[in-house]
């Protein structure tokens, strides 16, 4: 058995992950099957709750080659504000830290279920206290099952996202967050502005909002002449260089302001590469995109127009995917409407595939061949409808 091939080896042990005696038969058979088999078996900690990090503690130490496997790390935080489960956490990560083997690339998924309604002081308090855990060997972090109809929640990821130094990804899914007849709509709005404005600097940016176009938290405000959360998404992602929103709200101010001034100068996203949205056909003021089955097209026009213009500010941009999402409209609206502008070589090639049909006013074709221009690219456009 121990003259098969690598390649042999390694799928007979994938195909035989998920069976723990068939798994653990072939981690029997030789040194070399028990290497692939620990290979697979300590690269992902799935759901690893903070009761079991003792044990994992254990596993680890036991054998702390071990270690030099893990590129992905799951942890199920109970409840976000109880202090024990934080400390477990992070002394659990100061652990892995010391360890010689330990890689500079692991992914670490935290999701937190709905934190208790304790006052998370005793969090800010330690997360202030322990400022030098910088956990470099953590470069991914995504964050999941948050709402931010819970102050205690958001709170805590703030304080948790300074103690990581050295991210090149971050991911933020939040499960809820609808506006509640009775929930404080401009608390929470500053809850969620306020922790985009602490991401740590970060490459590649991911934000998903399972929420409906009815009280959605990107609703603009009675007062505001823009939303709040769309104003700090856009200001985030001028650091960026991949950007993913999911189910946000199509605002033309996520890519341009209404107006620029010396105060307020013209959005630049100097290293942005990837940009992909998917989005809900309504703008934060309750405009909305398409009418008894017909698109608005000033709504559309205006939505472009300012997309257009901030390709115009990107000089690295090699794809923008802008996806309607048509399962969150009522009456099904539409079937499907997409736009894609992606450059491949000396080519860029603007792309609207839609149903029912819509096309852009000229300024918008205009504003995209001065990118062209700039950029010294061939300017494709092409039109994809149903006949």
């Amino acid at each position: 058995m121990d003259r098969l091939p690598a390649e042999l080896m390694d799928r007979i042990v994938v195909d035989a992950i998920m069976d723990q005696d068939q798994i653990a038969a072939l981690a029997g058979v030789s040194r070399r099957f028990q290497a692939v088999v620990e290979r697979h078996t300590f690269a992902r900690f799935f759901y690893l709750s903070t009761d079991d990090i003792p044990q994992a503690r254990s596993i680890f130490g036991r054998v702390p080659h071990r270690v030099e496997n893990l590129v992905e790390l799951r942890i199920k935080i109970e409840r976000m504000a109880r202090i024990d489960q934080i400390i477990a956490l992070f002394d659990f990560l100061s652990w892995l830290q010391r360890s010689p083997f330990i890689k500079r690339e692991i992914r670490l998924s935290i999701t937190a279920d709905i934190p208790s309604t304790r006052d998370c002081q005793a969090l800010l308090n330690y997360s202030t206290g322990a400022a030098q855990l910088q956990f470099p060997f953590v470069n991914n972090l995504y964050f999941g099952g948050l709402s931010p109809n819970y102050f205690s929640n958001t709170r805590a990821i703030r304080c948790m996202m300074s103690n990581f130094a050295c991210l090149d990804g971050l991911t933020l899914d939040f499960n809820s967050i609808n506006f509640g007849p009775s929930d404080p709509k401009q608390r929470i709005q500053s809850e969620i502005v306020d922790t985009l404005n602490h991401v740590p600097p970060v490459k590649s940016f991911r934000l998903y909002s399972f929420s409906t176009s009815r009280d959605h938290l990107m609703t603009l405000l009675p007062g505001d002449s823009e939303d709040r959360v769309t104003s700090a998404l856009r200001q985030l992602s001028q650091k960026l260089e991949v950007l993913m929103l999911d189910t946000i709200l199509a605002s033309p101010q996520l890519f341009w302001p209404d107006q620029t001034s010396p105060e307020l100068p013209a959005p630049y996203w100097p290293d942005l590469s990837e940009c992909v949205i998917r989005y809900i056909t309504q703008m934060p003021n309750g405009k909305l995109f398409f009418g008894q089955r017909k698109p608005i097209q000033a709504h559309f026009d205006e939505f472009y127009r300012a997309a257009a213009l901030a390709i115009t500010r990107m000089p690295k941009l090699k794809k923008m995917i802008l996806d309607a999402q048509s399962g969150w409209t009522l009456n099904r609206e539409f079937d499907y409407h997409l736009f894609i502008f992606k450059v491949e070589g000396n080519v860029a090639t603007a792309t609207w595939e839609c149903n029912p049909k819509y096309v852009p006013c000229d300024e918008v074709i205009q504003i995209l061949e001065q990118v062209a221009l700039d950029r010294d690219l061939e300017l494709v456009v092409e039109y994809i409808f149903e006949e």
